[in-house]
């Protein structure tokens, strides 16, 4: 998992205390948990629901 900073930059990430990304641009490292879904989206459930009903 990268940092916020280094994936808005699209740059790699080593989950270290503060990455290379951030300290060489002085900016401060932020890990957000990152939250999975499970299922499928809720649009298409309801249009699968809608397309059985018909």
């Amino acid at each position: 998992m990268a940092c916020t900073n280094s994936v808005i930059a699209d740059k790699k990430c080593f989950e270290e205390a503060t990455c290379i990304y951030c300290a060489f641009h002085g900016l401060k490292c932020i890990y957000a948990k990152s939250v999975k879904k499970r299922g499928p989206k809720m649009t298409n459930r309801s249009a699968n629901i809608f397309e059985n009903n018909f």
